[in-house]
């Protein structure tokens, strides 16, 4: 526990420094340390760490590797090898405790947050909440898993792609994902290959997605013919994650049985768990959280820009395209809720955060510069929108008032 003391303290101050140099808002940097502390209140507090198994294989072969130690390097998954070498270079100091892998996701969170709005790349009050207050994220950038890095490469690519327009950055950036989690990156890859063929014409752009459709379905069904004998060690691999042995799972037989499995799997990927199956208190949150999350779509959605939708229009039909492909890619290897969750909660961050940039702009509502990023800063009195301007201070001297002039 001293140690994860000494590693808190180092985040933190990470952290402050960068509180300190971005003007990071009163009561967001409250919401940064709130989540950095609920390291100290999931593990072994709000459940046993031993739910989720596998942060002991990131932990086992972390520590391993801090000290050169690569005796288990080739008996791990390829998945826990790489994503336990960028835990063992983090910052933090000492590897003794899955919280200490926990403290440095929470770092990621927070650096994350950081580099998307603490500079005013994405002016966006909507997201920035989501991102804050996203109960799964808060979640899973608080335990021992790849999700927080696999996060990271994927908001990084989605960005360059979607805001800088340079495809080929964005590929290079999401390429340590074919290590990390090779779903996202084939997910990524395929909406931004799609989202070149589109264009600013309707017509042109059904005709396009009509065609991705009918190939998508056949390519699933040929690939998963193929390549059965991955697919199925992957599912294995999935299975592994979260029972001991390989009992209860059923490969697949054919491309064909693949290929239902994917069209069943994926709606019920995007909805698991539903509120009767939830056998615990976690899984009702998650339950109704999915229910906030289908209104935040409706809402997301019904307030498209058509003219930025026009002007954006490859970037848009990537950003839908990227969650589409996230939750079909995972629909038929995603065995139950807790899985499913980690595994859809990436591509759900960045379906809001990047797809707000195509809704309505609106006129800010009074006191909204108070909000969020736009709250009192250290030392600063709230700015004003840019619509409202004070008047010019009025010079007067003493002297000029009427009682001084009486008695001059």
């Amino acid at each position: 526990m001293v140690y994860d003391l000494a590693n808190l303290a180092v985040v933190c101050l990470i952290v402050a420094a960068m509180v300190r140099r971005r003007g990071t808002a009163v009561f967001v940097t409250g919401i940064l340390l709130a989540h950095i502390l609920l390291v100290f209140y999931t593990n072994d507090v709000l459940f046993p760490s031993r739910y989720f198994p596998d942060q002991f294989a990131y932990l086992d072969l972390t520590g391993r590797l801090r000290n050169l130690d690569f005796s288990s390097w080739a008996s791990n998954f390829t998945t826990v090898r790489w994503s336990s070498l960028i835990f063992a270079l983090s910052p933090v100091p000492f590897i003794v405790s899955v919280r200490s892998i926990a403290l440095f996701n929470a770092l990621l969170f927070c650096l994350l947050y950081f580099w998307l709005w603490g500079d005013g790349r994405l002016k966006r009050p909507a997201s920035e909440a989501f991102f804050l207050f996203y109960p799964s994220l808060a979640l899973y950038a608080t335990l021992a898993h790849r999700d927080l890095p696999v996060l990271v490469f994927m908001v990084a690519g989605a960005y360059l792609l979607v805001v800088k327009k340079n495809v080929f950055l964005s590929i290079l950036v999401m390429a340590p994902t074919l290590l990390l989690r090779k779903q996202a990156f084939f997910a990524f890859l395929t909406a931004a290959a799609v989202s070149r063929f589109i264009s600013g014409n309707r017509k042109r752009n059904a005709w396009v997605l009509l065609a991705v459709s009918v190939v998508g379905v056949m390519g699933i069904s040929i690939v998963g013919q193929i390549k059965l004998g991955s697919i199925n060690y992957e599912g294995q691999k999935a299975h592994l994650e979260n029972y001991p042995d390989l009992a209860g799972y059923k490969p697949y037989a054919s491309g064909w049985e693949f290929l239902l499995a994917t069209l069943k799997g994926t709606p019920r990927f995007m909805a698991m768990p539903l509120p009767w199956e939830a056998r615990n208190v976690w899984q009702a949150i998650q339950a109704v959280e999915d229910g906030f999350i289908l209104l935040a779509a409706v809402w997301l959605f019904s307030g498209i820009d058509p003219r930025k939708a026009r002007e954006g229009a490859r970037e848009l039909v990537f950003v839908a395209l990227f969650f589409l492909s996230g939750m079909l890619v995972h629909g038929a290897l995603v065995i139950n809720a807790g899985t499913a969750a980690r595994h859809r909660f990436p591509f759900i961050v960045v379906l809001f955060v990047f797809g707000e940039l195509f809704r309505r702009d609106r006129m800010p509502a009074p006191g909204s510069d108070l909000f969020l990023s736009r709250y009192r800063k250290f030392g600063e009195a709230p700015e004003l929108p840019a619509d409202r301007h004070l008047a010019p201070p009025i010079e007067m001297k003493i002297a000029d008032s009427a009682p001084y002039r009486f008695l001059s």
